[in-house]
């Protein structure tokens, strides 16, 4: 399947929703089944596109994702796929389902909103150049902040699942789902830090670096994956100390751009990013679709 996502990319054609890498690494996911949400068309032993649907149900959604060869989408492949991503979401008794794409993709976008998906959350691409960077000032913040060790994994969920639990499109995890993350490719522990009040996690910053196909040194990447701030603690700089320290652990692993995902109507998030000399690089839109079952 990597192959077969190659070769399209070499065309200059890309699919929607989540990348193939990361839908692959699903299968180790405690209680997830990857064979039954992941659909491949063959034709004479050669892939010619695939669907794949995550299940979110406590937000009672599913994330489609897609890609099918060029030669293909006349046929109405692309629709057959996407009938068994929506057959799959009624089966999981899911009622939305959601897709992303990159809004310089005018071909998606307007497929998208042929088959009845409407545009309704916009996302940015910050980027930033670490040689750049400001690091805020966290010098009068008085909690601790310190790397996540193994063990803490219930923490890091119990921190994570509080600070997005009024935020569009979390679904919250298990601890079974952290401690899984936390082992894959580019995430370590130390590059995982969380602020404490006492035995109370408060705040957290995830990253990861990047450990895609462009590994020339000059071009090494990370990203700042997750960072979240319990809402009873909110407005007392604890995200500027683990931004900061986030940063400061990519600037140590010899990262040169850094990357985060920030929705477009969380102003406080993008005036922080913005502060340390962020950019807004590419915009990424999600589009909803009912599904009646």
């Amino acid at each position: 399947m990597i192959r077969f996502r190659d070769e399209i990319e070499k065309k200059g054609l890309v699919g929607c929703g989540i990348p193939l890498e990361l839908i692959l690494a699903y299968k180790g996911i405690p209680a997830y089944n990857l064979g039954e949400n992941l659909y491949v068309v063959e034709n004479a032993g050669t892939i010619r596109g695939y669907v794949h649907v995550l299940a979110e149900e406590d937000i009672e959604r599913s994330v489609v994702s897609y890609l099918v060869h060029p030669a293909d989408r006349t046929d109405g492949l692309l629709q057959r796929l996407l009938d068994r991503s929506f057959r799959r979401t009624v089966e999981l008794q899911l009622t939305l389902a959601h897709i992303f794409t990159s809004n310089e993709n005018l071909l998606e976008k307007n497929l998208l909103c042929m088959m009845d998906f409407k545009p309704i959350r916009r996302f940015y691409e910050l980027n930033i150049d670490l040689q750049k960077a400001r690091l805020p000032s966290t010098n009068y913040i008085p909690f601790s902040c310190r790397t996540f060790k193994r063990g803490e994994e219930a923490a890091l969920t119990r921190i994570q699942n509080r600070s997005f639990m009024d935020t569009w499109g979390f679904n919250p995890n298990t601890v079974e789902e952290i401690t899984y993350r936390t082992k894959l490719p580019g995430c370590l522990p130390e590059g995982i830090v969380i602020s404490w009040d006492g035995d109370r996690p408060i705040a957290y910053c995830w990253t990861k670096i990047d450990l895609g196909r462009d590994d020339r040194k000059d071009r090494r990447s990370g990203s700042i994956h997750m960072l979240g701030v319990d809402p009873d603690y909110r407005g007392r700089g604890l995200a500027k100390q683990v931004f900061a320290a986030g940063l400061s652990y990519l600037i140590k692993q010899g990262t040169n751009i850094t990357q985060i995902s920030v929705d477009s109507e969380n102003e406080a998030a993008l005036t922080l990013y913005k502060s340390a000399g962020f950019e807004i690089g590419k915009t990424t839109l999600w589009f909803e679709r009912r599904i009646e079952g």
